[in-house]
């Protein structure tokens, strides 16, 4: 993992000023795991998208992805078909949540 973080970061100082200004520019709102929420750098960016790619085994992406056409939806339904395991406090929690969404719904 340090390992991987050295390399990254090495290679975000090897970025050209146009590659970081594209980095920056593709920086978003983000939540961390804590719940704080915060603008995230390019510099974070980077980190994130690039170290999945290399854990893998990849080349680290110099220039961010183009995300053309990918809109995030307003609204998603999730559907599960065929036997699913869930943990004890998941089935009660998740029983007790559909079971007063349906409750709503009369």
């Amino acid at each position: 993992m340090k390992t991987i973080f050295k390399q990254l970061s090495q290679a975000w100082k090897g970025l050209t000023n146009a590659q970081i200004l594209k980095w920056n520019a593709l920086s978003q709102e983000g939540k961390s795991v804590l719940g704080s929420k915060g603008k995230i750098s390019g510099a974070n960016l980077f980190m994130r998208l690039n170290y999945w790619i290399v854990y893998r085994g990849g080349e680290i992406a110099a220039d961010p992805p183009a995300l053309v056409g990918v809109d995030a939806p307003s609204e998603a339904i999730n559907t599960l078909t065929g036997e699913v395991q869930l943990s004890e406090r998941c089935r009660s929690t998740c029983v007790r949540e559909v079971f007063l969404r349906e409750r709503q719904d009369w």
